[in-house]
């Protein structure tokens, strides 16, 4: 799994709210962009010419990383509707381009606003996909093998605990949507058949 910096949370203490409350604003900041598959500054900031709309741009997704603590790789056999996987929890979605001026749309979002209602130490992290979402006002996404996405590092929440608290989580650097959906193990198994029947027909003189 790969945990790369790309997005800023920024976590505001409630203190007139439930317990293990807080709102959790997370977006990307200052010049920093997330990019394609291409790779930073080598590949292409998403969605560089829009249309920026729910539904059309490249989907952002606020994931809880569950009780392990971490980002867990996207399988296309048991992934959730939203791309989540083992006990990754979707929690919120965005769009590229979202809250930003068009000018400076490509790769950048600003999200609304999360409420929080898990305890201190509950770790998040923000993932981006090369694609956008199934349909506007779901968040969800079909995975297939191969799909490109990108997870951000991890945030732990501190700031639920009287008095109100401000957690930051700033970008870094930019980061790119390099990792990949894991195909089924029957594709796997037919890409390895595959890579063994090719073997044998070159050691047999077969070249087409």
């Amino acid at each position: 799994m790969g945990i790369m910096a790309g997005v800023v949370l920024l976590v505001a203490g409630n203190a007139f709210a439930q317990p293990y409350t807080n709102t959790i604003r997370w977006q990307t900041t200052g010049s920093y962009q997330i990019w394609d598959n291409g790779g930073v500054g080598t590949g292409t900031p998403l969605n560089p010419a829009g249309p920026y709309a729910d539904g059309t741009s490249f989907l952002v997704q606020l994931l809880y990383a569950g009780a392990n603590a971490t980002n867990d790789s996207v399988n296309v056999a048991t992934a959730d509707p939203y791309g989540a996987d083992n006990d990754d929890v979707f929690a919120a979605y965005q769009w590229i381009g979202y809250g930003v001026a068009p000018v400076a749309a490509p790769g950048r979002f600003n999200a609304d606003n999360y409420e929080n209602t898990r305890p201190d130490g509950s770790v998040y992290f923000i993932r981006a996909w090369m694609y956008p979402a199934d349909a506007p006002a779901n968040g969800q996404i079909a995975v297939s093998s191969g799909d490109f996405y990108g997870d951000s590092e991890l945030f732990s929440v501190s700031g639920n605990t009287p008095p109100p608290a401000f957690d930051d989580f700033y970008l870094t650097a930019d980061y790119a949507t390099t990792l990949q959906v894991v195909p089924e193990p029957g594709t796997l198994a037919l890409f390895g058949l595959g890579l063994v029947i090719a073997a044998l027909r070159r050691r047999l003189g077969f070249t087409k």
